[in-house]
C-alpha cells in the first residue's frame, strides 16, 4: 500500500500533493524547514494559531542556527530550485493555501539569508494577526 493513501489521525494530509513529498523533494528533507511548512500549511484545518505560534518557534530556532553556522544546508542540497519553486506552487494549489501561506512556502524554498528568515516571520506573524 502507498504510504500517502493512509493518514493516522485526522484527515488534514488528503491531498494529492502531501506535506512530506513538498519536505522531501522541495526542501531536501530538511527538519526545520519542514516544521515550519507543515504547520503554516495545516493550521486552518487542525489546531489554528496554535500551530503558526509553532510554526514562529521553529522559524526562531532556524533564525538562531543561521547565525551561529551562517549556512543553509538546503541550499547546498538543493540543485534544482526551479523545480522546487514549481512544487511549492502545486503544494500550495493542491492544498488550497492562501496568498500570505503560498509566499512562505516559496521563501521557504528559496531563503538563503537571515533577513529571509526574518521575513518569513513577518509572514507567519501577519496570518497569526487574522
Amino acid at each position: 500500500m502507498n504510504a500517502n493513501e493512509v493518514q493516522v489521525g485526522g484527515d488534514h494530509y488528503k491531498s494529492s500533493l502531501q506535506h512530506w513529498d513538498f519536505v522531501s523533494q522541495a526542501l531536501c528533507g530538511c527538519y526545520l524547514e519542514g516544521c515550519i511548512t507543515k504547520y503554516v500549511s495545516r493550521w486552518r484545518k487542525k489546531n489554528g494559531k496554535q500551530d503558526l505560534q509553532k510554526a514562529a518557534h521553529y522559524l526562531d530556532k532556524l533564525y538562531q542556527e543561521y547565525l551561529v553556522h551562517r549556512c543553509c544546508s538546503m541550499k547546498e542540497n538543493q540543485p534544482d530550485v526551479i523545480s522546487a519553486l514549481a512544487l511549492a506552487g502545486e503544494f500550495c494549489v493542491a492544498n488550497n493555501l492562501d496568498f500570505v501561506e503560498e509566499q512562505i512556502m516559496i521563501n521557504m524554498v528559496r531563503w538563503d539569508s537571515g533577513e529571509d528568515l526574518l521575513e518569513i516571520k513577518r509572514l507567519v506573524n501577519k496570518l497569526l494577526e487574522q
